[in-house]
């Protein structure tokens, strides 16, 4: 008889797998114009497959070879790419603290295959196994790298004005990440627009190379950011946040929480917040 493990990990792994088709059909068209974008700028096929298969962060790819045609250097490049990623540290340290009985290496092969849409489904499910989310990370990991293969090769046949047009892919790409925020409040826009303007002050007076000044301006843009003031509840939020008057008893419902159905976890409170701040955010 096979071990009970086994048999769960299978059935855990393919229902990841099937979960994951809304993300990979979301997925592949913009992985075509990443592939056609890289071979606008120069990438050969091997290249751009190397890349996707590597990095596996669109927001990241298209920024590469925004900054290549620009002439930045590697490091500039890196140091860019990692601050735009930074979110990615909170995603994977939610999933850590829920799955504390995960070995290191499956821990680590989640890291890498997180995504915001990967996680933003992840974090609706109660029982988050192993392969499960192996499945749901390898059914995006694959139409991303598929796609990008396919944009690759189709950049010898396609016209190059083409191409160079698919570019453009690159400011829709963070122009929807920062309306998705704009959706839950203005403030967003604070630090963005001073990226933003930062980025344009330093491109008329600094006398650094324009790879530089890009990186400079998300720093800018991450610390306006983090200065701001937490945003005062109103409404519903803020009753639920006043303290209750002194001498006064909560009210009794009579109803108590409902257990957890055996064999699931209940639901950490990070984790679950988590959750609600990515449906909000839909």
């Amino acid at each position: 008889m096979m071990p009970a493990t086994t048999d769960n990990r299978l059935p855990d792994f393919f229902d990841g797998l099937l979960h994951s088709l809304p993300i990979a059909a979301g997925y592949f068209p913009v992985a075509v114009a990443f592939g056609l974008s890289a071979s606008g700028t120069g990438l050969t096929l091997p290249e751009t497959a190397g890349m996707s298969l590597a990095v596996f962060a669109g927001a990241a790819q298209f920024l590469t070879l925004g900054m290549l045609a620009a002439g930045a250097a590697p490091l500039q490049i890196v140091l860019s790419g990692i601050l735009l990623n930074l979110r990615h540290v909170l995603f994977s340290a939610s999933i850590a603290e829920r799955t504390p009985g995960w070995s290191l290496s499956q821990h680590l092969t989640a890291a890498f295959g997180l995504t915001d849409e990967v996680f933003a489904l992840a974090a609706t499910w109660q029982d988050l196994s192993p392969g499960r989310l192996m499945g749901l990370e390898l059914g995006a990991y694959s139409s991303w790298v598929a796609g990008s293969i396919l944009g690759g090769f189709a950049g010898g046949i396609v016209p190059h004005d083409l191409q160079i047009a698919m570019g453009t892919g690159l400011y829709g790409l963070f122009a929807g990440l920062l309306a998705i925020h704009l959706r839950r409040s203005w403030r967003y826009l604070i630090p963005s627009g001073a990226a933003a303007g930062a980025h344009v002050v330093l491109q008329q007076l600094s006398p650094l190379d324009p790879g530089w000044n890009f990186t400079l301006a998300i720093l800018a843009g991450a610390c306006v950011g983090i200065g701001l003031p937490e945003q005062a509840a109103s409404g519903p939020e803020k009753a639920a946040h006043q303290p209750e008057p002194a001498g006064s008893q909560p009210e009794q419902t009579g109803e108590r929480p409902e257990p957890a159905a055996p064999g699931e976890q209940p639901e950490h409170a990070a984790f679950k917040q988590s959750r609600e701040d990515t449906h909000a955010a839909d």
